[in-house]
C-alpha cells in the first residue's frame, strides 16, 4: 500500500489503490481489512491474526473496528485465513460468517532462531517475558518471582506506574524495549526459561521461537497457546499463581525436566516452517484460481 493505514484520506487512497491494482488473487494482510470493499469477492482472501483489538476498545471505536475492519469486510470475501482455531472461533462469534469460508494457516518460524546451546549459571537463573500488555499477563510472573534469586527480563515498554509497582514487588529485573532483531535472538540465548502464560493471544510466537533456541517454556492451558505448544512447553493455569510458581521452579531445578522440554520442542517447531506454511498457501492460491 502507498500509505499507512492512518486517517480517512489515507484509507481513501489505499482504497482506490487496491481497486486500480486488483489481480487474478488479491490477499489482504496486515491492518487493512477495508481493502475487502475494494476488491472482487470471490477471489480475494482476508487474513485474521487476532480478534483482540475488540477486547480492548469501547464506544464507537469498538462499533467502528468491528464492522469496518471484521464483520462487513468478512462478508465482502468468499475466503478467510486465520492462524489458530482460537481465532476462527472469534471471527465467527463476532461476524456470523460461514465457517466453511475459514481457513486455519499458521504462523511460520522464522529461520534465524536456530538452536543455542544452554546458558551456564542457573543457580542464578534468567527468566524472560515477551510483551508489557495487560494480558501477557507477566504481573502474576512479577507476583510469583518476588524475592527470589532470578532475573526477569521484561521485554516491552513498561510505564511509570508499571515499573514503581515493581520495584516495591522487590523483583529483581530489566526493562528493554525497541530490541533489533538482534537483541531479541540474544535475549533468547541468555535466558534459562522463557515465560509466556497469557490469558488470551491469537497464536503465541514466542513460544516457538523459544522452542525453536532451545529454551524451555512455560505458557498457558488454554487455546490457542496450548495447541502451539504441543508437547513442548509446560502448560499452567494463567490465573493461579501458586501453578506458575511451581511450575517454573521444577523446571529451574530440574535438568531432566529442561532437556525433556526443549527436545519436544525441537519436534514441535517442524510444524512451523516457512516450507510448509508456504505450500498451505500456495494449495489455497490454486484452488481459487481453478474455481474461476
Amino acid at each position: 500500500m502507498p500509505h499507512d493505514s492512518r486517517g480517512l484520506f489515507k484509507r481513501l487512497a489505499n482504497l482506490y489503490f487496491a481497486w486500480k491494482n486488483k489481480a487474478d488473487i488479491n490477499h489482504i494482510t496486515g491492518d487493512i481489512h477495508f481493502l475487502a470493499f475494494a476488491l472482487p469477492r470471490k477471489n480475494t482472501i482476508l487474513t485474521i491474526h487476532d480478534c483482540g483489538t475488540v477486547v480492548r476498545l469501547k464506544g464507537i471505536k469498538l462499533l467502528t473496528f468491528t464492522l469496518l475492519w471484521l464483520k462487513w469486510p468478512c462478508r465482502r470475501v468468499d475466503t478467510i485465513t486465520v492462524i489458530s482455531e482460537k481465532t476462527k472461533q472469534d471471527v465467527i462469534q463476532l461476524t456470523g460468517v460461514n465457517p466453511d469460508k475459514i481457513h486455519i494457516i499458521p504462523n511460520y518460524i522464522h529461520k534465524r532462531f536456530t538452536p543455542q546451546s544452554y546458558p551456564t549459571g542457573i543457580d542464578h537463573p534468567h527468566v524472560l517475558q515477551i510483551g508489557t500488555a495487560r494480558h501477557k499477563n507477566w504481573i502474576r510472573l512479577a507476583q510469583v518471582m518476588n524475592g527470589n534469586e532470578a532475573t526477569v527480563t521484561i521485554v516491552g515498554r513498561l510505564k511509570k506506574s508499571e515499573i514503581a509497582y515493581l520495584e516495591k514487588e522487590n523483583l529483581n529485573y530489566s526493562n528493554k524495549f525497541d530490541l533489533t532483531e538482534e537483541e531479541l535472538l540474544e535475549e533468547y540465548r541468555n535466558t534459562h526459561l522463557v515465560y509466556f502464560a497469557s490469558t488470551f493471544e491469537g497464536f503465541g510466537m514466542p513460544i516457538l521461537e523459544a522452542q525453536a533456541m532451545g529454551r524451555p517454556v512455560v505458557t498457558s492451558n488454554i487455546s490457542p497457546m496450548k495447541e502451539v505448544a504441543g508437547e513442548g512447553a509446560a502448560l499452567v493455569n494463567p490465573y493461579l499463581q501458586s501453578e506458575i510458581r511451581n511450575m517454573i521452579m521444577n523446571i529451574l531445578l530440574n535438568e531432566d525436566i529442561r532437556k525433556q522440554l526443549i527436545n519436544q520442542g525441537y519436534e514441535n517447531v517442524k510444524r512451523f516452517t516457512p516450507e510448509l506454511v508456504a505450500n498451505e498457501y500456495m494449495a489455497l492460491y490454486k484452488k481459487i484460481m481453478l474455481s474461476d
